[in-house]
């Protein structure tokens, strides 16, 4: 090895010791902030909780949170410092729940949904639509429906907003399509997967999570393909439905939609995410580089979805784009860009670009700091302006709303009531 390389290695030892050491400074925060019983998440006044709950007299919602907190089992709601209710969403479902009001059950006709979001270009903010959609999907309504996000990509990052306190003990999604697990005694594997799901702070919303020694199935998948090759009457295409026959195929009785977020990577683990969905979800920030690069994904989709196909996937209910990191409020020239890129794509893919963009918003990563969703955050500890917020709650609401009707489109048993 000559100077050069001896002093680059060096170089690297050094970067990484830094990063390092900046990582386990994030990770203590993750675990500190995850600890916090103290931790303020979104809260309703009486008024929000009667439209969530979709009752049209006030009295009627007094009735049942009176008869709830004057019960032999008392359940009192908390207030604030001037008397007025402030419910969490854990209430909303209790008083949902006291009031018999009936939450979405999908008939044995329609399949759970599973949403890829997906794109090979990174920074096309995949694991934000995953993240905010997922908990939008979650909160948005009484529906109450049940949702899930399993991270496919090792770095993790949507696994720092659903389970921001992932210790080593804890299984990954990775761990799964490997077979890196013992059953304890009388165990199964369906009960196994089930119970890696991780709750969150939404009742109804839970998280499989990743890390980066997810990476390894690539070379786990790799073996069986090479040990395949070498039996003639072997099923080639195994290793691309892995994650639907272990993970999916064990969870979808308890899900009604589940999202996963993808890496920017066109590997095993991507093919299977192909593989498992229902519908696919293709996220593009209206600038030229990213444009560019995105239509060069859909020019190769008809083959990467051949090798899904070959492997017996049965078809996509929807396959839509997302217009994302969409900026109406910036200077005149970037407005122009960005409404003209946009105009574009709705043209030449016509219903295939979903009609609400996700627009740019501060308020996203001010939430990402604390490990939350939009959704999430508690206004009143927004550290910046309340009505940005807001205007990105409303303007994500509309995004989901929008997926929320792809979904019900899917099931035969509402989509024959819509038509």
């Amino acid at each position: 090895m000559n100077e050069g390389a001896i002093a680059t290695l060096k170089e690297c030892s050094i970067i990484a010791d830094i990063a390092k050491s900046r990582l386990s400074e994030i990770k203590s925060k993750q675990l500190n902030i995850a600890e916090d019983d103290e931790r303020e998440f979104r809260t309703y006044s009486k008024a929000e909780a009667q439209s969530w709950l979709g009752v049209e007299h006030a009295t009627k919602l007094s009735r049942a949170i009176k008869a709830l907190e004057t019960s032999s089992d008392p359940i009192i709601f908390e207030r604030e410092a001037n008397g007025h209710y402030k419910f969490t969403i854990h209430d909303l479902h209790t008083l949902a729940n006291a009031m018999n009001i009936p939450k979405f059950i999908r008939k044995d006709t329609d399949k759970c949904q599973v949403l890829c979001i997906s794109n090979l270009k990174g920074g096309a903010a995949k694991t934000s639509t995953a993240v905010n959609v997922a908990a939008g999907l979650a909160v948005n309504n009484n529906k109450r429906y049940r949702v899930a996000v399993i991270d496919l990509d090792p770095q993790g990052t949507s696994s720092m907003f659903g389970v921001p306190n992932l210790n080593d003990d804890d299984f990954t999604v990775g761990d799964i399509l490997q077979g890196n697990f013992e059953l304890d005694a009388g165990e199964s594997e369906k009960d196994f997967v089930r119970d890696c799901f991780k709750a969150t702070s939404i009742p109804n919303l839970h998280y499989l999570p990743a890390r980066v020694s997810d990476f390894f199935f690539e070379s786990v998948a790799e073996q069986m393909k090479i040990d395949d090759h070498d039996q003639p009457n072997s099923d080639k295409n195994r290793t691309y439905r892995i994650l639907k026959e272990r993970i999916i195929d064990a969870v979808k009785d308890d899900f009604d939609i589940i999202i996963l977020d993808t890496a920017p990577a066109l590997n095993t683990t991507f093919y299977n995410a192909i593989y498992a969905s229902t519908s696919l979800y293709i996220p593009v920030i209206p600038e030229l580089v990213s444009l560019d690069a995105t239509l060069k994904y859909l020019e190769r989709l008809k083959d990467i979805y051949a090798i899904a196909a070959k492997a017996g996937h049965e078809g996509m209910d929807f396959i839509r784009m997302l217009v994302t990191n969409f900026d109406d409020s910036g200077n005149k020239t970037h407005i122009t860009v960005h409404r003209t890129y946009k105009t574009d794509l709705q043209t030449i893919f016509s219903n295939r670009v979903l009609a609400y963009p996700l627009k740019h918003s501060a308020a996203i990563p001010i939430c990402a700091d604390s490990y939350m969703s939009v959704f999430e955050m508690n206004p009143k500890e927004y550290p910046k302006a309340r009505g940005k917020l807001v205007d990105c709650v409303s303007n994500l609401t509309d995004v989901v709303n929008e997926i929320e009707v792809l979904c019900c489109q899917a099931w035969p048993s509402i989509s024959t009531k819509m038509r």
